[in-house]
Parts: structure tokens; sequence; C-alpha cells
């Protein structure tokens, strides 16, 4: 009787053996299951690629901050030098500076700064403008504003390379390179434009909020009042409660919704500041808003920025992120929604465009060591489409003089650099995990 059970017992760990193949007369073989699945290959990929991009930032995260700040002055250093005749004060006001210095001029003469054309940011900087031309002069104000940009400029490049596992060398080195010869960049810096202050203060501040949630909540309301072209993050930081850390981004997302009321608040005309969102610059922006604008279509801009904005948080509200993807999915939602958005704002997107880059570079790795299965896309399409999307932010700059060519050229130069940060984003979050 015992002799029997263990015999039994010997059968029945044979028969449940992932190994044993299963034979019964008349019946072909049954081959084990096999775990492994291109969905599952994939997965650990992903899982893999996201904790070396993790410990990546964490090793950068842990430099010295004196070794951060003068990594970031160097690269501020690099436009000075390249382009310093204009930026010295010798050659003509840049791009956007008569409108700045004209908006200064109506505040000190006790006028509204929407009197004329081309300034359409908050009172508080007119009024801290006019502040700073009384007791400093317009000279020194407009270098104050120029050196903004730069390091501005210099921290979004630095900080888009936290993912990197390269040295301070090779990331200083390369970052000059890419300042030096950006298309972007070029036209926002001769520009004058304070969107390269505000991207530095805005991207600084996402990264920040886990560590320092008071201050980069300080600094983000600041860049809304400033310039508001990331009031989304702020949503978003209420939005991700499902992440963790969430009292760190409730606290930051307290502190820079006070700031930005306090100080947009403080000051007269906020009422002309919302009217002068939805103005006729929206048939010139590489915006969604330009779309209906192209097929003469009238829509006033918060019914559009209103649905954008509801999309993007329920989206949020489904997805696992972590800092690096609620980063480059904070700034990707703030271009989405924005009615007005030109190269120069597309700056925010340098993150999402580095750490796609990295991720494909990876996954190239990874496939040149297997066969693809029969039928698959050409290795090279997921590169060339990834490509594609960061030279249409880059030559974003050419969607301001396609305003006069026909419907076909309009929609691909306007469409393409606003659609990219939405394909990025889907392509970062489809190959990498939380991190």
């Amino acid at each position: 009787m015992a002799l029997r059970e263990s015999g039994a017992v010997a059968l029945d760990r044979i028969d449940s053996s992932p190994d044993t193949r299963v034979r019964s007369r008349g019946m072909p073989a049954i081959e084990p299951m096999n775990s492994t699945t291109p969905q599952t290959v994939n997965r650990g990929a992903a899982a893999e690629r996201s904790r070396r991009l993790s410990e990546n930032y964490r090793r950068w995260s842990r430099r010295p901050r004196v070794q951060h700040v003068a990594c970031i002055l160097i690269l501020a250093l690099v436009p000075l030098l390249r382009w310093w005749p204009a930026l010295s004060g010798g050659a003509e006001p840049l791009g956007d500076e008569p409108a700045y210095q004209a908006a200064f001029a109506r505040v000190a003469a006790g006028e509204s700064p929407y009197g004329g054309t081309g300034f359409v940011y908050p009172a508080a900087f007119a009024f801290a403008g006019a502040w700073c031309v009384e007791h400093l002069g317009l000279d020194a104000t407009m270098h104050l504003l120029r050196g903004a940009n730069l390091l501005g400029l210099a921290t979004v490049v630095w900080c888009s390379m936290a993912w990197l596992a390269w040295s301070i060398l090779r990331r200083l080195w390369v970052g000059a390179a890419f300042i030096l010869l950006a298309p972007q960049i070029a036209h926002s810096i001769l520009l004058g434009n304070v969107s390269l202050a505000v991207a530095g203060l805005v991207v600084a501040s996402l990264l920040r909020v886990p560590r320092a949630p008071l201050s980069a909540g300080l600094a983000l309301g600041a860049s809304i009042a400033l310039k508001p072209i990331a009031p989304m993050t702020v949503a978003c930081l209420i939005g991700a409660s499902h992440e963790e850390a969430r009292r760190s981004r409730w606290l930051a997302a307290a502190a820079a919704t006070l700031v930005a009321l306090i100080l947009i608040s403080a000051f007269p005309y906020p009422g002309q500041l919302i009217d002068l969102q939805a103005t006729e610059r929206v048939s010139t922006t590489v915006s969604l808003h330009r779309l209906p604008k192209l097929f003469g279509l009238e829509i006033n801009a918060l019914w559009i920025s209103g649905p954008l904005a509801l999309a993007a948080l329920a989206l949020l509200r489904r997805l696992k992120l972590g800092p690096a993807r609620f980063l480059c999915f904070a700034t990707t939602a703030s271009l989405v929604v924005l009615p007005l958005v030109w190269s120069h704002t597309l700056v925010l997107a340098l993150p999402l465009q580095v750490l796609a880059l990295s991720v494909t570079v990876d996954r190239l790795h990874g496939l040149s060591r297997t066969k693809g299965p029969a039928g698959s896309l050409p290795r090279w399409l997921e590169p060339a489409l990834v490509l594609l999307a960061v030279a249409s932010l880059q030559l974003s700059a050419g969607a301001g003089v396609i305003d006069d060519q026909n419907l076909t050229i309009q929609l691909a130069g306007a469409m393409l650099p606003a659609l990219a940060p939405i394909g990025l984003l889907a392509y970062l979050l489809a190959h990498t995990e939380r991190f």
C-alpha cells in the first residue's frame, strides 16, 4: 500500500514537471509551454532600460551642487561668446525686446502694458521691468533679461542630459555643440524672448519637487507670473496624486499656485491678458489651436484648451510615471494645451527629445543582437520617425515663414512640431517603465 502511494506521488511529480513531454498511445507529444514571449521580452527590456536611466539620474543628482552650478555657467558662456555682438548691447534690440521696452515705458507712464502689440505676458513682468529700468537703466535691464535667458537655456540643456551615462566633460562638449548648432536655439537666443528663462525654471523646478517641494513650487509659480507657458504642470502635480511622494507634489502645487495668484492678482489688467490669449496670432502659432484656423473655423481658445487639459489629466490618472516620465508628461501637456506656442516655447520639450533618442539608441543595440519576426517593420523606420519628430521641433522656427503658403504646406509645417511632443511621449511611455 505504501509502495503504491509513493509510486503515485512520483508519477504525479513527473507529470507536473514543466520539462516533461506527456505521451499517450496514438497521441503526438505535447510540447511544454514557453513563457518567453515577445511581450515579456519587451517588458523586461523596458524595465532594465528604466533601471539604468534611473541609476544614471541618481548619480547625476548626487553630484555636488557647486558642480551643477559651474557646468550651467560654462554652458551659458557658450552662446554669450558665440553671439556676443548681439547680446552685448552693441547691436539693435533683439526680436521681442522692443515690445518689452514699450510695455515697460507704458507702465512707467501710468498706462496699461497692453496698449501696444506684442506684449502678451502677465502685468507683473511689465511692472518689474519698469522698476528695473527706473533704478538700473534700460541697458542694464536688457542685459539682465538676456543673462536670464542664457542661464535658463543652459539649465534646460544640462538637466536634459541627467539620464545619460556620460562624464562631465562629455556632457559639456555635447551640450555646447548642441547650443552652437541647433537652429531652434539660435533663433530663440536672437529673438530675446524670455521663454528660455522660464523653461529653465520649469524644468529645474519639476526635477526638484521630490527633494525640495517648497522651493520648487515657489520657482514654478514665479515662472507662471513671468510667462505662463507651463501652468498645466501645476495641474499635473495635483492630478498625479496616485504617484509616489504625493505630499511633495501637493506642496509644490500649492506653493506654485499661491505665488502665481499673488503675483498676477497684485497688479492690474489681468482681464486684458486673458483676452490677448485668443487673438488672431493663433493663426501663426505652432500649437494645435492653429488647426481650426487653417480651415477657417473661429473657436475660442478656451474651448480647445479646456477639453485638452481634461483629457491630459484623465490620462495622467491611468499612468504610472515616476519623476522623469512625469517631467516629460507635464511639459508635453503644457505645450498641447497652450494656445500660443512658438519655436522658443518648444525648448520645454528638450528633456523629452533627449530621453526619446536615448531609448532609440538602446533599442537599436538590442535589435542588432536579435532577429526580428517575419513581416516586421524595417529596423530603420523606428529611429527615422524619432529623428523626424526631433527635427521638426528643432526646425520649428520655419513655421513662422509659411503663413502665406497653401494649406498643405501650413499643415505640414505647423502640425508636425505641434504633434511631435505627443508622439515622442507615447514612444517613451511605450518603451520604458516607471522611472
